[in-house]
């Protein structure tokens, strides 16, 4: 079932859902978020690299840009 939702996802024949992520910080450049593992990547428009957790919105770890 959910492989076929995520199938449905990509061909662009399933609803998407917003969800606001507080760990993910400000000035954010980009994210990606990996389905499998429950993880958002973020890096940040003045550096750095975090991961969080999708499902609990916390940062596992996090690079800091000097």
């Amino acid at each position: 079932q959910r492989r076929l939702q995520i199938e449905r996802g990509w061909r662009g024949q399933a609803p998407s859902v917003a969800r606001e992520l507080n760990s993910t910080g400000k000035f954010v450049h980009r994210m990606k978020v990996d389905q499998k593992e429950n993880l958002v990547m973020t890096t940040r428009h003045y550096g750095g690299l975090s991961v969080a957790d999708y499902n609990t919105d916390r940062v596992l770890w996090t690079t800091v840009s000097r």
